[in-house]
């Protein structure tokens, strides 16, 4: 089977040229908005491990700038993304992502 592609001019742009385009910032559609997202995600790549987020106070801590110091109240949601990548080319190891979870209610 014989693959045709029309030929399509590709628009490129140098790498040192910075493009800025004005967009309009609108609140999604439903309640997206109204529920507080832990959202994990940054850095994407994970290559050592160690705390990627926390709510916890940043006091005290070995990476400060890990921890928000936000605790949630009430109802929340949890998203987590990312990808394991290992320094050596066909390591398969398991990426293990754990969510710690602490009611400081006082008795």
């Amino acid at each position: 089977m014989l693959l045709f592609l029309p030929h399509l001019p590709i628009a490129q742009t140098p790498p040192s040229e910075e493009v800025v385009q004005i967009q309009e910032v609108r609140l999604s559609p439903g309640k997206l908005n109204t529920i507080p997202t832990f959202n994990s995600n940054s850095p994407e790549k994970v290559l050592n491990p160690g705390i990627l987020l926390s709510t916890f106070p940043p006091q005290g801590k070995q990476e400060p700038t890990a921890h928000l110091n936000f605790p949630f109240k009430g109802r929340f949601d949890v998203f987590a993304h990312h990808l394991a990548q290992t320094r050596i080319p066909g390591d398969l190891r398991t990426l293990y992502l754990g969510i710690l979870l602490h009611n400081p209610l006082q008795r």
